[in-house]
């Protein structure tokens, strides 16, 4: 998955569950510039934010293997 295919999924999350960026960043404990840039796939996260987002979105991180 690229980065921006992960950005892309992350703020349809965030939209389906009626929140803001800043919102969400409040809840994350994150700047609302870096909810942007991972949105925006400007930016590679960690696994630990990637979790700390999908927690507060209340979704679920999934790696398949090969």
């Amino acid at each position: 998955m690229t980065r921006e295919e992960l950005g892309n999924i992350l703020a349809e999350q965030r939209k389906a569950k009626g929140y803001s960026i800043r919102t969400l960043a409040e809840q994350c404990e994150m700047s609302k510039s870096t909810i942007v840039h991972i949105e925006q796939g400007k930016f590679s996260p960690r696994i630990e934010i990637v979790d700390k987002i999908c927690s507060v979105l209340d979704a679920e991180i999934t790696i398949k293997t090969r």
